[in-house]
């Protein structure tokens, strides 16, 4: 249903659908050879315990410009959602990403209210311009449906964990827009992989906040917008509090010992740990 002015590619990764997705694809990709790049696998990758799907078989095909997402379940349902966000990058360089506001549907496509307290308060932590550093201690405002984003800004050589560490670690580089219009449909199934295994998922974003402080202190591409600018430090010092506080709980080994190699190479986030503790406490005492 895309409407451009431009020419754009569709890579379709199918991870051995079962319900005749797999036919579907390849009677698409026979019928349209310049517009459709299939990946087919042999076996389920997710079953292989293969993570980081996009970063492994679609990222590495992409030869467009810019990069937009739609996941199986979700979908887009303005024409012109390709060409709004491609003429808002075009006319806005120093901006890395561009999302939108979007409708929450129902296993069957009915449009239902946020339902969860955290999506209903979504919208409200959107915020425009230099956001990474308050996207670590603010982050979900972001819905992968609705980005586009340059290509030119994704790093294979860092590990992202999820969408989350994605649209991080092109924050850390450039501005971030929201289009206040509904151009996508976020479906929430309660027997999907989000809400099945929310608390699997959330570890994994705790550790795209960690790696993201990481890579920005090992000097890893960063905007200098973010370099000795102390609201950046605060937020920096609360997010790695919240990393020490979590990680007993859910980061592996080899995460820990990035934990450490923060603290030996920046000694004065260690120094800041007590102060942003007593804010964690004193935040919780007057949320009860």
């Amino acid at each position: 249903m895309q409407k451009t002015t431009f020419p754009f590619e569709i890579i379709i990764n199918d991870d051995c659908s079962t319900d005749g997705t797999t036919e579907i694809v390849k009677e698409y990709a026979d019928k349209y050879p310049d517009l459709i790049i299939p990946i087919f696998h042999e076996e389920n990758q997710y079953q292989k315990g293969v993570r980081g799907i996009y970063a492994k078989f679609v990222y590495p095909k992409v030869r467009g410009k810019y990069i937009a997402l739609c996941e199986g379940d979700d979908y887009w349902i303005d024409p012109l959602k390709l060409q709004k966000q491609v003429d808002f990058l075009e006319s806005h360089l120093d901006y890395g990403l561009i999302h939108s506001y979007f409708h929450y549907v129902d296993e069957n496509g009915e449009i239902i209210p946020p339902p969860t307290r955290f999506y209903r308060e979504l919208q409200g932590r959107i915020f425009d311009g230099y956001i990474w550093d308050y996207y670590l201690i603010n982050s979900g405002f972001i819905l992968t449906c609705t980005t586009m984003f340059r290509s030119t800004l994704y790093h294979l050589n860092e590990k992202t964990f999820l969408d989350h560490g994605l649209f991080m670690m092109i924050a850390r580089q450039s501005k971030i827009y929201c289009l206040r219009e509904i151009t996508a449909a976020y479906r929430r199934n309660p027997a999907g992989a989000m809400c099945t295994a929310s608390a699997y998922y959330s570890n994994l974003c705790q550790r795209a906040i960690l790696y993201q402080l990481h890579y920005f202190l090992d000097g890893a591409p960063s905007n200098i917008y973010y370099k000795n600018n102390k609201l950046v430090a605060y937020r920096i010092n609360m997010a790695y509090t919240y990393s020490l506080i979590k990680s007993h709980k859910v980061l592996p080994k080899e995460d820990r010992i990035i934990l450490i190699d923060i603290a030996r190479k920046n000694f004065y986030l260690l120094l800041k740990v007590p102060f942003c503790l007593a804010r964690i406490v004193a935040k919780k005492m007057l949320k009860s």
